[in-house]
């Protein structure tokens, strides 16, 4: 991967934790402290307390999964998996990430945001701004993705997604917070995952600059820097529990046919190898995480666009005791955070940044 490629998923990062800040303030007044809003989470909460249909016989049982054992139980998980692969440094990202996303929803809920009734009607209730089981939810499953194996980060994410977006409609379902509450939880753990993605940006590209080794230390020129003394190409290195993931991606692969080429290949062949070299490192994910971070898109596109249509039809001045309009915001709801859930983790694939190479002899490993 080059230094270009990073710097774009480094501001790709930092354009989205800084989209996730400004969202979640918007968010928060417009929800908060407008008559308008607090009416309408209202109407969506009154549906949601009603509804008695298959919905809730889904949500209520992976709500019950939220709990402190479940999250310590997940978290040491992700430790483990990243310890396994010897990816000391991504343990202490993890434990930012997660931290610091509850942390700020703590302090956001208790001492920034004061919640006072503007309309009639309304439950007097505390602030409960953002939702902190959604966001532990989220934070969590974001944690599990980053930390697991190139091979099956794609099903975490797709089941990661699902337990959050499930997770943050039951909080809905059970009258534990408002519909702006859970979508200012994955705001707010988007930031902070997109931060800790920025850092990683940092880091990598401060290893992409280490020096290259002396010249008198690679007396072959540029092609042939894996021959062996009697000339023929060495077999590539095997895998080891020291390197970032002993499973190779297709970059790597493709790294290891062009430095092992035979001396006496075409050097026409040499620039439209590096040509396909270089477009393969400035796709966004490896080919394992195409799959899912297309999948998720496609599901946020379609969840954001259905919940933004159903929510149109809701007939205005709000009527909070009709209960076609508290079905349709609550239909609506359901498709925004699931949408929103979903875009968050396909943005969190798309700017991770592929662990890079120790040394300029190793080839480039996914994490």
């Amino acid at each position: 991967m080059t230094r270009g490629a990073i710097a774009l998923r480094l501001l790709g990062a930092l354009l989205a934790s800084a989209a996730s800040i400004a969202a979640c303030w918007a968010l928060a007044k417009a929800a908060v402290h407008t008559a308008r809003g607090q009416r309408l989470d209202q109407l969506v909460l009154t549906a949601a307390q009603n509804d008695t249909g298959p919905m809730t016989r889904i949500v209520f049982p992976v709500l019950n999964t939220v709990t402190v054992p479940v999250i310590i139980a997940a978290i040491l998980l992700a430790v483990v998996l990243a310890l396994l692969q010897r990816r000391a440094s991504m343990v202490v990202h993890l434990v930012v990430l997660v931290a610091g996303a509850a942390a700020t929803t703590q302090v956001v809920k208790h001492l920034v945001i004061d919640r006072t009734a503007l309309a009639p009607g309304l439950d007097v209730t505390p602030n409960s701004f953002p939702s902190g089981h959604t966001t532990l939810a989220a934070a969590v499953a974001i944690a599990l993705m980053l930390a697991s194996p190139r091979h099956i980060r794609s099903l975490v994410a797709l089941l990661g997604a699902a337990w959050t977006a499930v997770a943050g409609i039951g909080t809905i379902a059970g009258g534990w917070h408002r519909p702006s509450d859970v979508l200012g939880a994955l705001l707010v753990v988007g930031a902070w995952t997109f931060l800790v993605l920025a850092v990683d940006a940092v880091l990598a590209m401060i290893r992409a600059r280490a020096p290259e080794p002396d010249a008198e230390d690679h007396p072959h020129d540029g092609h042939d820097d894996d021959l062996g003394r009697d000339g023929t190409a060495e077999p590539p290195r095997p895998a080891t529990w020291d390197d970032p993931d002993p499973v190779w991606d297709e970059e790597a692969q493709m790294w290891v046919a062009g430095h092992s080429a035979p001396a006496h290949e075409g050097a026409a062949a040499r620039p439209r190898r590096d040509r396909r070299r270089r477009a393969r490192s400035l796709l966004p994910v490896h080919s394992n995480g195409r799959v899912a971070a297309a999948l998720l898109s496609v599901g946020a596109v379609l969840g954001v666009i259905v919940g933004a249509a159903l929510l149109a039809t809701v007939p205005t001045p709000l009527d909070l005791a009709s209960a076609s309009a508290q079905a349709r915001a609550y239909a609506a709801t359901i498709g925004i955070v699931g949408g929103a859930t979903a875009a968050l983790f396909a943005v969190t694939l798309l700017v991770h940044v592929p662990a890079l190479p120790s040394s300029s002899a190793d080839p480039v490993r996914v994490r």
